[in-house]
């Protein structure tokens, strides 16, 4: 029932708001004063106890100002109309014009602005003539004496200030409605972070399986289809050799063991095994002219190499191209085939083109089909923003065409290249599962150990440089200007080449972090352009307001620096500096909170310890608060109460101290006489504490509940920033759990899968031992029957390696309901296994080709 209840307050609060705020307004003009009601009309003269219905009529349209918007304008217009020709000229609840008129423009359409600000200045005009013939003439029904003042005279004034003040809520509507529209952008954008997250999960577990078919295809089958080409080149060149036959069977074996360790690696905790990359190339090319002899392979290279300006991914990506190419040369070109592997380097992109003379389109004639190999090719290249293209040539052959485009500069050395990186080649947009396990950690985590402190024990020096690496790291991770941030200035011998880079990195710290923007939906104008720029250049805008309001303090002799307590004669330069420290702070209130905070309350402890005023900045304090519970992180109030009591409790010693004649704090401490006699009583000091301390604390209330109202740019950007941190956590553990959940099983069929290789030729390796220590040599026949069974073996383990790739690639998720329980939530726990996958493949298969 309580659940039920806040829920339908939550979906009707603004109503119900509405409503509370116009029965107050309501009984606010009832137990007004009647005098403040009475009036000449246009027909008639109303006393003041009836006129307080009028202003009860004006004031009920309220309830509906934000929620019907429309209905209640035209039904407060309708009011006023009445009012003007059968009521009293201006009432009370006229002034509640004003919100009426800001509601329309702010919260309906902008295809009505027009219509309402007509109907406001004529309503205005019209309420300025009825108020001028009334007081000019008197009411027309009415005995009443006219007082005789000029009727135009006063019509101009009344009309012109009537304008005026509308003009001003005008401008005031025009820019809440532009920070409305960015506001809403930012609701909405988060409410599609959150309806999007678990599609992002699933995402994230389908990207997973295709990253492991791929990598499990590159390192399995490229090994199987060796073992098979040696197995099929051993059964006829090592017949009548038993040492060749043997080193044969000795590749096959360490070929096999090799695989079984790379996926090993590929399926291990973080997902992340080393890749070979384009260094690796020549490497590749002598394997396979090793491997098949009949092969003549080639490697041409046109224009001047740049592997330093390949991205990690875009080199690991051309190797897998070169290896995948290679392989199916030699599963499918034929006997004696040309292999010419060339390499195109230009100034923006490098192009890889490995074609060969061999059987080309009829390679197709035993009904084979394209398999995961040039799928896997397609995804890594288009993953690096490159191209591919795979197919028969014209005069015979096949070819293989990759280009991947050069970075602007030379890339991170190989010795920087991290495991756990290789894998973010994935065609989706999912990158997290090869993450470490270090940039596994969300991002709320990696600020909290770079740089926050669980408490503010220390000198405040060491609390401001604490409070200023913490907003700073929040910052860096929003904007993703870490390595601004982090990498230090280049030593050079000129000091201003150290300190220019380093200037340039504290303005980017130090400005605004960008907001989304929106277009405007109705008619564009000068007001919201510019309350669009207020709001992403924020820190310039509270620089501006800051500096106006220093100037006037310190410009003027009307406007004093000192509110309590005396300055000392020519002191006029400390009181100045002093202002600008309590006030420079403000600035950067909304983009380091905690810091700015932590400055002002302790300039302001040193100011009440050691100098004789309290000064008018000090009033800023509760906006400080404000600032620092609405912008600052979660807990803010556990470090800013503290601080709050402690300078509120010493405001009240000081009022104390110069009551007693002290002019400061310090002087007390170290003086027995005090200097001069204030007119101050020794209780103020106990009210000045309490009302500070009150005013701050409704300042941190206050900033608390716009924080949760989500009606605050800043926040909400905050908001969207924490919401993808989360999306991108949730999508790196949805990745690992899927790859935990299928690769054990994986893991034991490809082991199963190599192991049936490795035992059969540990078998006959074993049986050529045993007859040469026997003194006897192994039969043409017998070499031939055991190279035919370990081929025999690797096609069979082949044939089942593409059953797994099937599985990975095309059954979706082991997930029971693809994923996705009644609930709507992702099921990450173990469902089916990868045999009971196959098996359910293969039935649905076996169904299909049946109808």
């Amino acid at each position: 029932m309580k659940e039920r209840a806040l829920t339908w307050f939550r979906e009707h609060r603004t109503i119900v708001i509405d409503v509370l705020v116009t029965v107050l307004i309501c009984v606010v003009i009832l137990l007004s004063d009647a005098s403040l009601f009475e009036g000449d009309g246009l027909l008639f003269y109303w006393s003041g106890n009836i006129s307080k219905l009028w202003s009860v009529m004006l004031a009920l349209p309220l309830a509906l100002r934000r929620t019907r918007p429309r209905v209640s304008a035209w039904w407060f217009v309708a009011v006023v109309v009445v009012q003007l020709v059968f009521g009293p000229p201006f009432v009370i609840g006229d002034m509640l014009s004003l919100p009426m008129f800001y509601s329309a423009i702010v919260y309906d359409s902008p295809k009505r602005t027009n219509q309402y600000v007509i109907a406001a200045g004529v309503l205005a005009v019209a309420a300025a003539l009825v108020i001028s013939f009334g007081d000019a003439y008197g009411p027309l029904l009415s005995s009443h004496e006219p007082s005789g003042t000029s009727f135009w005279a006063n019509t101009l004034i009344a009309s012109v200030t009537f304008l005026l003040i509308l003009l001003t809520t005008l401008i005031a509507a025009f820019w809440q409605r532009a920070r409305r529209q960015t506001i809403q952008l930012l609701n909405e954008r988060n409410d599609a972070i959150v309806a999007r997250e678990q599609e992002e999960k699933l995402i994230a577990a389908s990207a997973e399986r295709a990253r492991i078919a791929r990598d499990m295809h590159d390192i399995v089958a490229h090994t199987l289809s060796i073992i098979i080409i040696q197995s099929d080149g051993g059964r006829y060149a090592a017949t009548h050799d038993a040492t060749l036959a043997r080193s044969t069977m000795v590749t096959i074996q360490h070929e096999a063991e090799h695989a079984m360790h790379d996926m090993k690696r590929l399926l291990g905790v973080f997902g992340g095994s080393p890749h070979a990359d384009y260094h690796d190339i020549s490497a590749l090319i002598n394997q396979a002219t090793s491997v098949s002899t009949d092969m003549s392979l080639r490697r041409e290279t046109v224009g001047t190499p740049q592997p330093n300006r390949l991205s990690e991914q875009a080199s690991i990506a051309m190797y897998h191209v070169v290896q995948e190419a290679l392989t199916n040369i030699r599963k499918y070109a034929g006997h004696n085939v040309n292999v010419v592997v060339r390499e195109e380097w230009t100034d923006t992109d490098v192009t890889f083109t490995i074609s060969d003379d061999g059987r080309g389109a009829s390679a197709a004639l035993d009904g084979h089909k394209a398999g995961y190999g040039l799928m896997g090719m397609s995804e890594r290249i288009t993953a690096v923003h490159g191209t591919v293209d795979a197919g028969p040539r014209l005069n015979g052959g096949f070819e293989v065409k990759a280009s991947v485009p050069l970075t602007a500069s030379a890339s991170l050395p190989a010795a920087a290249y991290s495991p756990s990186s290789s894998q973010t080649s994935d065609a989706s947009p999912v990158s997290a599962p090869a993450q470490s396990a270090a940039t596994l950690q969300s991002p709320d985590t990696a600020v909290t150990l770079a740089g926050s402190h669980p408490s503010n024990t220390g000198s405040p020096s060491d609390r401001v440089a604490s409070a200023v690496q913490d907003d700073a790291a929040s910052h860096a991770e929003s904007t993703g200007s870490t390595g601004d941030m982090g990498a230090s200035a280049p030593s050079s011998d000129s000091g201003t080449r150290v300190f220019w880079p380093s200037f340039l990195r504290l303005g980017k710290i130090l400005r605004s972090r960008p907001i989304a923007q929106v277009h405007q939906s109705g008619p564009s104008n000068w007001v919201a352009r510019l309350s669009h720029w207020t709001e992403h250049h924020y820190v310039l805008t509270d620089t501006i307001i800051v500096a106006i309001i220093f100037a006037l303090l310190a410009s003027t002799d009307a406007m004093q620096l000192v509110l309590l307590g005396q300055s000392a004669q020519n002191n006029y330069l400390i009181d100045v500096i002093v202002t600008l420290m309590l006030m420079g702070p403000l600035c950067l209130r909304r983009r380091f909170p905690r810091a700015v905070a932590i400055i002002f309350a302790s300039v302001v402890f040193a100011q009440l310890l050691f100098l004789s005023p309290c000064y008018m900045a000090d009033l800023a304090a509760p906006f400080i608060a404000y600032a620092a519970m609405l912008y600052g992180k979660r807990g803010t109030w556990k470090w800013l109460t503290p601080l709050i009591v402690v300078d509120g409790l010493f405001l009240g010693l000081k009022v104390m101290l110069l009551s007693a004649g002290y002019p400061s704090t310090w002087y007390w401490l170290t003086h027995d006489e005090p200097a001069y006699t204030q007119q101050l009583s020794s209780g103020a000091g106990i009210e000045f504490a309490i009302i500070a301390i009150t005013l701050c604390i409704m300042g941190m209330f206050f900033g608390a509940w716009v924080k949760t109202s989500g009606s605050n740019p800043q926040v909400l950007q905050a908001r969207t920033e924490a919401l993808r941190a989360e999306q991108e956590k949730a999508r790196v553990n949805a990745a690992n759990r899927e790859r935990d959940r299928i690769s054990a099983n994986i893991r034991s069929e490809v082991n199963d899968t190599l192991s049936s290789v490795i035992d059969e030729t540990t078998q006959e390796i074993a049986t050529i031992d045993a007859q040469v220590a026997a003194g006897e040599e192994p039969s043409p026949e017998w070499i031939s029957e055991a190279f035919g069974a370990i081929g025999t073996q690797g096609r069979t383990a082949l044939k089942h390696m593409r059953q797994l790739l099937s599985v990975l690639r095309e059954t979706g998720f082991s997930d029971k309901n693809d994923g996705e329980q009644a609930s709507g939530e992702l099921n990450l726990t173990p469902a089916k296994s990868l045999n009971e996958q196959m098996t359910s493949m293969e039935h649905s298969q076996s169904a299909n080709a049946t109808h």
